[in-house]
């Protein structure tokens, strides 16, 4: 195993979608394609719409990946998956809703936030990034002191 296949690793994926159907887009998103991507164990880490910048027509978002190998299984057992190949079809019956689609994939750096998971007792699971400080809390501005309480104690369900 390679050290690529073995470290953490984020997908950069980026939607152009076609003119006017951008709405379409993030509905299939939300309504349908989040839930069968929960089956197959495919994690999101957000979504976001582009505010300003070069198109209002982007849909971008992130995945998060133990492996490579993790990657390939899920991700193919999610283009397999029976369920997913109606969606697609019934939510394209007037059209393609995508133009293209940018794909990255990236390798955190020594000096990034990492992820955490806990589950608590009654089943239900967190995930939360926490983020390498290189100066101590004293150290810190009384704003930077507040960012990394808030940052430190965000979690994402």
């Amino acid at each position: 195993m390679t050290q690529l296949e073995k470290r953490m690793i984020y997908e950069l994926r980026i939607y152009h979608s076609m003119p006017g159907r951008r709405r379409a887009l993030l509905a299939r998103f939300q309504n349908h394609t989040l839930r069968i991507w929960e089956k197959h164990g495919i994690r999101q880490a957000g979504f976001w719409t582009t505010l300003i910048g070069e198109s209002n027509q982007r849909l971008t978002y992130m995945l998060a990946w133990d492996s490579m190998a993790e990657r390939e299984e899920r991700w193919g057992a999610f283009l397999a998956d029976p369920e997913w190949i109606a969606i697609s079809t019934e939510t394209e019956k007037d059209g393609p809703l995508v133009q293209n689609i940018s794909n990255t994939l990236l390798a955190p750096t020594a000096f990034s936030g990492r992820e955490v998971s806990d589950e608590a007792s009654d089943g239900t699971r967190t995930r939360s990034i926490q983020h390498a400080h290189s100066s101590p809390p004293s150290q810190l501005s009384n704003a930077d002191r507040q960012y990394v309480t808030t940052v430190n104690s965000a979690s994402v369900l």
